[in-house]
């Protein structure tokens, strides 16, 4: 697998090994954003992908909404389940999305 601190291909997306925890957690990898992946590419989780543009690009669109009710806007996502129903594409178009709005998005797997 190489060193420490190499990058390498992995499915078309660049990631970049970093060091073991020195508290024993695990180790995580930053991922480059996919320009190509977009939400139009996801079929059968309509409901699902809603809540959560709803959940991510309200509160970057309407600030001063969340400002004036004193509300906290998510400050991640988590998404979980079952082996190959998603959820990585989900989190890359996300990505992608919020990345052409001009949003920093950190990626982690």
């Amino acid at each position: 697998m190489g060193n420490q601190g190499d990058t390498f291909g992995n499915g078309g997306v660049d990631v970049q090994r970093t060091r073991p925890s020195s508290k024993g957690g695990a180790n995580i990898q930053t991922l480059q954003v996919d320009e190509t992946v977009i939400f139009y590419d996801i079929g059968g989780l309509s409901d699902n992908i809603d809540a959560l543009k709803e959940m991510t690009f309200f509160p970057l669109l309407y600030p001063s909404f969340f400002g004036n009710y004193h509300i906290s806007p998510p400050r991640g996502v988590l998404l979980c389940g079952p082996p190959r129903t998603g959820k990585t594409l989900i989190a890359r178009a996300l990505a992608c999305a919020t990345s052409k709005v001009g949003h920093k998005v950190n990626f982690y797997m």
